[in-house]
């Protein structure tokens, strides 16, 4: 029993001792806390835990914070691109389309900001196949150009399940919920397509955006049978909120039939033989066609709304029954004055002015809406009623019609300017040719067109390990290998962009684009840059965004943190205890117990001495030379031009124990701990080990 008791607690020590050993290679990190936020720290995807500088977590944040940055920079806040001050900027999102810009105003800001949302929508794939689609196809660009300049607005016709249609729209709908096929259409510019809303779904928006599709949409707005159908419908707009008449011939036994001329003058003798003797019946009422939704765009020209919705009523006011069917045979009120009296006012001379009554509302099945007593149809077709209409109050479409027509092509034409004003103020093309650069790029096809070899990449090649290459560059967020070159962003600009301003680009903020091309080829792994230095940067960049609104030391000494000063600490590594100075004097470092050479640090440690080349050969941190002083550095800055963070034989110096340098009694201000120092320089050689692997 007690052997027991001692194994026991013997193979308890042995477990206590094993983790101890285990916790000296993992040292924890903790952080003073911040009032409002977590005392954990929280760090992007990959910092401290990625084992290669080709981890994509990694290249991800180098292009986002280097290319992509300073290119949002330039366009949101430099004086050329930016945004008038108490401009904001509304998107409209659903379900079946993109999010687009509802108030752009034609700043290039506004369209980058509309470019990021279209990419995070529909994603490259999707993004980089609509721009070669428009790039390489000159019928899509007419295309495009006929939609817009006539086929938008209301009254446009899409029937997905006409006979030998082939649409996807059709997967959105179903048989017999769309009757007419008619609705209103409104185009955006990228990826291009046509959104209908019909008139007997509100709210709902039917894409189309396939070829075939749009084609199809096209053919049917052409076709004659469509277009006179059109007609009638702008006709019935010409006739909103006007008084009109009717005209019935009374049958036997009190029947009512409605007065139809015949399409053609030498028919009208025999038809109006057959009616002789027999009593006309006029109606007044004014007619409505109404909307479904209850907020209506009005058209300032002739009060027509373009919201979707065709519901056409007839609110019958007056009724005149007239023995003498002589005086109201000729529809023609400009020549018939007792038809323009009762137009007018609903009486005529020697008749009583009355309202429809009870017999004829039998008679007719007047009800709330009468549409049918207008003769409309779900197809728009033209009835003999519907021209009996049309006929009879032919005064009021003379003056009416052509208002309304010329309204809607000036909505029609507004809706073609605004298409233009976004094409011209910032391509979509811009998004995947320069701020996220692949194999779809401008001057990669180029290149590729003419046979020509590429010139120098615009970032050096990587550190010594061509089969990373792709495997680097291979990323949906852009690829560091396809950034343009200088004089390729130029011809770029020159031959694509509309914009005077992003034109000139290169000439008024050429300092900003050399500096970036400048930072891309200090901070990418290469022959001359070492991995661990891009690694180094990555850690305070990113420490710096997370945090900087939260610590006020980070604000208090900007330039020495912040990124975009070329002498800020992201680009200049130090040694452990340089670094732990630098901190301390900033008040960002509280001093603690180092922790102690651990079991899987002796490994790693062991791992990375087999890994070295020479005893004694420094790996260079920094191969750009280094003034004596660097601003905002103080006397550390005449150190950094030979720092190196080890050497062969000091693989294990995150695990010195020598004592602080701190003065007895001085308080930090706490922020970076000793924990987390150590998690860092574990990880840069982590890094340098996997990296040269």
């Amino acid at each position: 029993m007690g052997l027991c008791v001692t194994l026991a607690v013997l193979l308890l020590l042995a477990v206590l001792a094993l983790l101890w050993l285990l916790a000296g290679a993992l040292p924890g990190v903790r952080v003073a806390a911040v009032p409002g936020a977590s005392p954990a720290l929280t760090l992007s995807p990959g910092v401290l835990v990625a084992t290669s500088a080709y981890d994509a977590r990694l290249r991800r944040l180098l292009i986002e914070r280097v290319w992509q940055d300073t290119w949002s920079a330039l366009l949101l806040a430099s004086r050329d691109f930016r945004l008038l001050p108490n401009h904001r900027v509304a998107f409209c999102r659903g379900g079946a389309h993109p999010p687009y810009m509802v108030n752009y105003i034609g700043f290039a800001a506004e369209r980058h900001l509309e470019n990021l949302h279209l990419y995070d929508a529909i994603g490259r794939r999707a993004y980089c196949q609509a721009i070669l689609l428009e790039r390489n196809s000159d019928q899509r660009t007419g295309l495009m150009d006929e939609i817009v300049r006539v086929h938008t607005g209301p009254d446009m016709y899409f029937n997905p399940f006409a006979d030998g249609a082939e649409s996807s729209a059709r997967l959105r709908l179903a048989p017999g919920e769309v009757r007419s096929w008619f609705g209103c259409v409104h185009v955006l510019h990228f990826p291009f397509m046509a959104c209908i809303e019909y008139d007997e779904l509100p709210g709902v928006v039917v894409p189309i955006a396939e070829e075939a599709d749009l084609q199809l949409y096209l053919q049917q707005n052409q076709d004659p049978a469509v277009q006179a159908r059109r007609s009638v419908r702008r006709r019935l707009r010409a006739l909103h909120g006007q008084q009109v008449t009717l005209t019935y011939v009374e049958q036997a036994g009190g029947a009512l039939q409605r007065y139809c001329l015949p399409p053609y003058a030498d028919e009208n003798d025999a038809y109006l033989a057959q009616l002789a003797g027999r009593r006309r019946v006029l109606l007044r009422g004014e007619l409505v066609v109404r909307q479904r939704q209850q907020q209506q765009q009005q058209l300032s020209a002739a009060g027509v709304s373009v919201m979707p919705g065709f519901d056409c009523a007839l609110a019958l006011r007056d009724e005149l029954i007239v023995h003498d069917e002589h005086l109201v045979n000729n529809l023609d009120r400009a020549n018939n004055a007792f038809r323009a009296e009762f137009w007018r006012t609903g009486h005529a001379p020697g008749h009583a002015r009355t309202g429809p009554t009870q017999r004829t509302r039998d008679a007719l099945r007047v009800d709330a809406h009468n549409r049918h007593l207008l003769g409309v149809s779900d197809a728009f077709d033209e009835t003999p009623e519907l021209r009996a209409l049309f006929d009879e109050n032919s005064d009021v479409l003379d003056q009416r019609l052509p208002r309304v027509e010329e309204a809607l092509r000036a909505h029609a034409d507004e809706c073609h300017a605004a298409f233009l004003r976004k094409r011209t103020g910032l391509t979509p093309s811009f998004h995947i040719d320069v701020f996220a650069p692949g194999p779809e790029s401008y001057h990669v096809q180029a290149l590729a067109a003419s046979g020509q070899p590429p010139p120098e990449a615009a970032t050096p090649a990587l550190f010594g390990a061509p089969a990373l290459n792709g495997q680097w560059h291979n990323d949906e967020h852009g690829r560091l290998s396809y950034i343009p070159t200088m004089e390729q962003l130029a011809e770029r600009l020159e031959r694509l962009e509309e914009n005077r301003y992003m034109r000139a680009l290169l000439v008024d903020h050429r300092d900003d684009i050399v500096l970036l091309y400048e930072r891309l080829r200090t901070l990418v792994p290469s022959a001359a840059n070492d991995p661990v230095k891009f690694a180094w940067y990555i850690f305070w960049d990113d420490l710096y965004r997370r945090y900087a609104q939260h610590v006020p030391q980070f604000k208090a000494h900007d330039c020495d943190f912040n990124p975009l000063y070329a002498q800020s600490l992201p680009y200049y590594p130090l040694p452990r205890h340089r670094l732990e100075r630098f901190l301390y004097a900033r008040g960002l470092f509280t001093p603690g117990r180092r922790a102690k050479p651990g079991l899987l640090a002796a490994w790693f440690g062991r791992r990375r001495q087999q890994q070295q080349q020479q005893p004694g050969e420094a790996f260079a941190m920094d191969p750009m030379p280094v003034p004596q002083y660097v601003p905002g550095l103080g006397d550390h800055g005449a150190a950094l031009g030979d720092a190196r963070l080890w050497r062969a034989g000091e693989a294990n110096m995150i695990d010195d124990d020598s004592s602080a340098p701190f003065e007895p009694g001085c308080a930090a201000g706490g922020f970076v701990h000793s924990g987390l120092l150590n998690r860092l320089y574990s990880w840069l050689d982590i890094i340098a080990y996997g990296t040269e692997r």
